[in-house]
């Protein structure tokens, strides 16, 4: 027990690993995970079987580093069945985010010694409903925000004892950050920028110059090495590859619709404000005032105390979380980047939003709002946790109070709810409560309905027969995707829907005969 309190990120870390084997079976097959898994399983092939078809895939720009690490496992338990594999892929994702989230605790400890503040970081970072669903289910996002964390407490530990062995160590991890994301290199900037930083400021010290110019050297060449050792994708032409990832990535060719503020739009014409707007109604509005108050005291202390700025510390520290924060959003506005499926491709800057929350707790504490701080932080973890429970396993799809969660069906009708299609397999399992028929015909507007077949058991899947929607199956099935107008009720009839703050986002239909 005395353990426990002297580490209480393992408690946590404990707790919530069990909560997880405990409820992966619950979380539905999305939308990309066949093409993801994909991407994992040609490069295994590519690189141990000799297998070329990896050259010509069409995702290849995609990273594929955390692809192959959960094929690696697939290959060495020896799965078969589609279902184990993703159930497999669903833990091993979770497991990553909740390690980074140990590191997370780890590194607000390291910076303020306070490990009452770091369970408080630890919790406001893995208690967001959305995040939380997320990362049993998206290999993309969330694995990206994970290795951030890490690449965050290494910079930490690098930066604060200059070690040439510590920057190789970041180095190892940006690049696998980059090979998740190609969005990695601005991290790798940010550490660039900081280094050129300190060979200015710490030029008159002796040997600095030379150390610091080093160290740049040494970052910058780990960096590439690793970053073309760990993608294949790089093997050739590493230069002409790499820029073909960039340019491709940042244009991505998404051809279908959003559903933003009540219009149908393409991907190809969002305006600005898509990513902030999505931040702002997607987050905990009290995990809000928290980081944009860290944010804006942070700023206000540097400009008011620019003398005495802990270039060593701190202040660095949590000038490199504004930069993680705020330079992703400017730079896809300013490219005009696809986006699509709410802000999920810029989930890894909720990390250092988290920091800049933290920074504002911990200045609290020294205040006369320490107690209120707390109460207030500690009452809204608990309503985001109820709301977990109430809503499981769908609590991904979350909206705070800056949208109207009385209106029946308004968030349906005006954002995209469940655009990953992991609902499906509930509907899927209560078509199997209510109907015994060996054979059973069902529609569905989008893939995921399928796919979450395969979460079912071998002599179940086989019941389940898919049939166009003019040939009148048993049952039309929807996630509501582009389409978030009510149904013709002269055609369906409703047999049950799944529903979140008042909104289906997903229902059974029956074909009136």
């Amino acid at each position: 027990m005395n353990y426990l309190k002297k580490y209480p990120e393992y408690l946590l870390l404990l707790l919530f690993s069990i909560i997880g084997v405990f409820t992966v079976n619950s979380y539905g097959y999305a939308w990309d995970e066949r093409d993801q898994r994909e991407i994992g399983i040609t490069c295994f092939n590519y690189i141990f079987n000799g297998d070329l078809s990896y050259r010509t895939l069409q995702a290849r720009d995609h990273g594929a580093i955390f692809e192959l690490f959960l094929a690696i496992i697939e290959k060495t338990l020896g799965l078969t069945k589609e279902g184990d594999v993703i159930v497999m892929r669903h833990i091993f994702s979770h497991f990553i985010f909740l390690i980074s989230a140990f590191y997370f605790y780890k590194l607000i400890l390291l910076r303020y010694e306070n490990k009452k503040i770091a369970i408080l970081g630890f919790l406001l970072l893995v208690i967001n409903p959305t995040i939380y669903g997320h990362s049993f289910f998206n290999s993309k996002d969330v694995p990206f925000l994970a290795i951030l964390i890490i690449c965050f407490y290494q910079f930490v530990i690098a930066f604060k004892n200059k070690k040439y062995y510590q920057f190789i160590l970041l180095a190892l991890f940006s690049c696998i950050l980059i090979n998740i994301r190609i969005m990695g290199i601005l991290f790798v900037s940010f550490v660039i920028f900081f280094l050129v930083f300190d060979l200015i400021v710490f030029y008159k010290e002796k040997g600095s110059l030379l150390k610091h110019l080093l160290l740049l050297i040494l970052f910058s060449s780990a960096t590439i090495f690793f970053t073309i050792a760990a993608w294949p994708l790089l093997w050739e032409k590493p230069l002409e590859n790499f820029l073909y990832a960039i340019e491709n990535l940042s244009k991505y060719p998404f051809p279908g619709k959003v559903l933003f503020n009540g219009e149908l739009i393409s991907a190809q014409k969002l305006s600005w404000n898509y990513v902030p707007t999505w931040f702002l109604i997607n987050t905990p509005i009290v995990y809000l005032f928290l980081g944009f108050s860290g944010l804006f005291l942070f700023i206000y202390h540097l400009f008011k105390n620019l003398k005495t700025f802990d270039f060593k510390g701190l202040d660095k520290n949590n000038l490199l979380y504004i930069f993680s924060f705020l330079i992703p959003v400017f730079v896809v506005i300013y490219l005009k980047s696809v986006l699509y499926d709410s802000w999920r491709h810029l989930f890894y800057i909720y990390p250092a939003f988290i920091l800049l929350a933290i920074y504002f707790i911990n200045y609290c504490t020294k205040t006369k709002f320490k107690s209120a701080v707390s109460v207030f932080t500690g009452i809204s973890i608990a309503v985001s946790i109820i709301f977990m429970v109430i809503y499981f396993p769908f609590h991904h799809v979350y909206f705070n109070a800056f949208v109207s969660l009385h209106e029946k069906e308004y968030i349906r009708k005006n954002y995209d709810l469940d655009y990953w299609g992991v609902s499906y397999n509930k509907s899927l399992e209560y078509i199997l409560k209510i109907d015994k028929r060996d054979t059973i015909y069902i529609c569905a507007p989008n893939p995921p309905c399928e796919v979450n077949i395969m979460m079912l058991h071998e002599k179940d899947q086989k019941r389940f027969v898919f049939r166009d929607y003019f040939n009148k199956p048993d049952y039309y099935i929807t996630n509501y995707r582009e389409h978030p107008e009510d149904y013709n009720p002269d055609e369906l009839e409703e047999i049950k829907s799944f529903s979140v703050l008042n909104n289906k986002i997903n229902t059974i239909f029956k074909y009136k005969k």
